[in-house]
């Protein structure tokens, strides 16, 4: 929720830095296991194959994480502190 003084809370920042770290994080997981498996991690059929799919695609849901990325930056650089 919007503070009165139209500044966000820190949860907001904190929820953006969480989707960006668990997505990349789970991605790099899933992208070594596709290079273990060599082709067979590409085969349909494999869990592996849609493990990998569903990661390549979660970085888009809920939005971008380059743009989240943004946004946490400019809270970080322009907006002061709460209570400040």
């Amino acid at each position: 929720m919007i503070a009165a003084t139209g500044q966000s809370p820190p949860l907001i920042e904190l929820s953006i830095a969480a989707k960006v770290s668990s997505t990349q994080n789970a991605f790099q997981v899933a992208d070594s296991a596709v290079q273990l498996l060599g082709g067979k991690g590409l085969t349909r059929g494999f869990l592996i194959e849609k493990l990998f799919r569903d990661t390549r695609a979660a970085p888009i849901e809920d939005g971008s994480n380059d743009i989240l990325a943004l946004v946490r930056a400019r809270k970080i650089l322009w907006d002061p502190p709460l209570g400040a």
